[in-house]
């Protein structure tokens, strides 16, 4: 991988060259051969498609394991979790029914008989969210469940813009400068 400097950047595909922008510079690498086509049809990647259909098998039992858990208890990495732990089990030789029920048992039982979700937790944004069945937007916060991350980072999104004006800077003057080699 080589680093782009100089005043004028290139992006895209120059033959068997792709040129980047990542992590704060351009970038040019080579251009891979691997397709598609070839992971999901040659023998050497046998492993790969086997893999990625137990990673599917996973990721269906961990969002049933996600959804019963009440609104205000979910957060996103708990089903990253239950992936992980749904793919161990999956790969020991368990069954999926197995798996599920073992999952279940540990994050969602206490939830499921008998919980009322409006009496449990108190908070009355979340009971609001909970009566009109919507689901919170991100970025809103809702005290003692998360921090906003715009509380976090008041900065960031004049940040975000002032890096794609600058993107978009780059991008005509590397335009223009690929008329001029043609």
């Amino acid at each position: 991988m080589a680093i782009q400097t100089g005043p004028v950047f290139l992006r895209g595909r120059y033959g068997n060259i792709c040129a980047y922008w990542c992590s704060g510079q351009w970038r040019f690498r080579q251009v891979s051969s691997l397709t598609g086509k070839r992971v999901k049809t040659s023998r050497r990647f046998v492993n790969t498609m086997v893999y990625a259909e137990v990673l599917k098998r996973a990721s269906r039992i961990a969002s049933q394991v996600y959804a019963g858990l009440p609104a205000h208890w979910k957060q996103f990495w708990m089903y990253r979790l239950f992936v992980g732990e749904a793919m161990g089990m999956l790969k020991e030789g368990k069954a999926d029914k197995e798996a599920l029920q073992v999952l279940w048992e540990r994050y969602a039982a206490e939830f499921a008989a008998g919980y009322e979700e409006e009496a449990a937790f108190v908070h009355t944004d979340v009971n609001y969210i909970i009566k009109n069945k919507r689901r919170p937007v991100p970025h809103a916060p809702i005290p003692g469940l998360q921090k906003s991350i715009w509380r976090i980072y008041p900065e960031m999104p004049k940040q975000l813009l002032l890096q794609r004006i600058r993107h978009r800077k780059k991008r005509a003057i590397s335009r223009d400068y690929e008329e001029l080699l043609e």
